[in-house]
């Protein structure tokens, strides 16, 4: 009689068994037994769901005058529109890093003035672990590269990651982030008081129209002396009476029938809507209407009941 040969072929995670049987002398033949398989290894499995989502990239590679200065994009990632971000450490203190970003500050945020520059909106905001202070970003050098989506550049105490077209910098407690096309900024901390900061201007009070149906000229604020709803004429002519009034409904009815992130709606003839972030600061005002006879009327920057 012919012996019985057994094969083991190990491949993977698992072993095939195979069993070769010659013929008995009498020629019966032996059926083989059913291969076994070892239980497949959940390794790989294991290994992609513990893929982080965000990877550290190495500080220097973004590092130029003692400091770490990246782009970044919040928008489509082929956008020629892109942000800057500047990470400051100083080695003599633990505590004192800072990033600044540039972006669309929120209307809450006070107008600076930066010598030699022009009393303006804030183009940018430093946060640290005291709070956040808004400021400029000027004469910055090009930064030595971009910070991509998915990425994180942690310096000291701060920490920058973008991930899905948002960026969300932290230093302690102080954050500040930065999203949409716009690069729109919205912080969450103490507002430091600054030596650039600029005081809001007094909405301009001659007489108060508010209670009569008398037509007022662009550059009227209605509202001011009564208490009334902060309303600026800014083209045409309209009563203050009417223009309190439809900017009231509006605010009644906007959070239920408003549409799209502006909460664009008619108020009777008025076409309201309130403008996003860079577009409210471009125009200063909380919320603009449009009307009749080319009638411009708008609330103050940061006037919207929240």
């Amino acid at each position: 009689m012919r012996r019985l040969q057994i094969t083991t072929l190990a491949t993977g995670a698992f072993a095939v068994a195979s069993l070769i049987v010659g013929c008995s002398s009498s020629g019966d033949g032996q059926d083989a037994p059913t291969p076994t398989f070892a239980p497949e290894s959940t390794s790989a499995t294991a290994s992609a769901t513990d893929t982080p989502t965000v990877v550290d990239v190495d500080p220097a590679d973004f590092e130029r005058d003692g400091r770490t200065i990246f782009n970044y994009r919040t928008g489509a990632s082929d956008s020629a529109d892109m942000g800057l971000c500047v990470v400051a450490e100083d080695s003599a203190a633990s505590d004192s890093t800072s990033v600044t970003c540039s972006g669309i500050a929120p209307d809450d945020a006070p107008d600076i003035e930066v010598p030699p520059f022009e009393r303006q909106r804030p183009g940018a905001a430093t946060i640290t672990a005291e709070g956040v202070t808004y400021t400029l970003l000027e004469g910055v050098p090009p930064a030595p590269g971009e910070l991509q989506d998915g990425e994180r550049i942690s310096v000291g105490e701060a920490s920058c990651a973008l991930e899905e077209g948002e960026l969300d910098c932290t230093v302690g407690d102080t954050g500040l982030t930065v999203s949409g096309e716009d690069r729109a900024m919205t912080v969450a901390g103490d507002v430091l008081d600054s030596e650039y900061h600029v005081a809001p201007d007094e909405p301009e009070i001659t007489e108060d129209y508010a209670e009569t149906d008398e037509p007022v000229s662009a550059g009227t604020t209605c509202g001011a002396a009564s208490g009334n709803t902060l309303v600026e004429v800014r083209e045409g002519s309209v009563s203050c009476l009417t223009a309190e009034g439809v900017i009231d409904e509006y605010r009644e009815r906007a959070p239920s029938e408003g549409g799209g992130n502006t909460l664009a709606m008619m108020v009777g003839e008025w076409s309201c809507s309130i403008p996003s972030a860079g577009r409210s600061a471009e125009l200063q005002a909380g919320e603009i209407c449009n009307g009749p006879d080319d009638v411009v009327i708008a609330t103050p920057p940061g006037s919207v009941p929240q």
